[in-house]
């Protein structure tokens, strides 16, 4: 079992923003199996969880949507330009 908590993910979701592509991938896959081990622990909020699982699933598809847009910023996948769409 994992001795990380939801606010330890949290703060990984959040900081996966501000890394290159490959690290991002690896923080993220780790949050993500931090997230299904407290899947079974009575003392975990699982509705805070599911909502992180959920964060993280829409970090991973900005993603690996970002580099397709111009700045290669997070943002650029929830907004694109629509010249620079892919």
């Amino acid at each position: 079992m994992t001795d990380r908590s939801l606010p330890d993910i949290e703060s990984d979701l959040e900081r996966a923003a501000d890394l290159e592509t490959g690290a991002a991938v690896e923080l993220l896959e780790r949050a993500r199996r931090d997230l299904a081990e407290l899947a079974d622990d009575p003392g975990v909020d699982q509705d805070h969880r599911r909502t992180l699982e959920n964060r993280l699933e829409q970090r991973m598809r900005e993603l690996r949507n970002r580099d397709a847009y111009d700045g290669g910023d997070f943002g650029a996948a929830m907004d694109p330009d629509e010249d620079n769409a892919p």
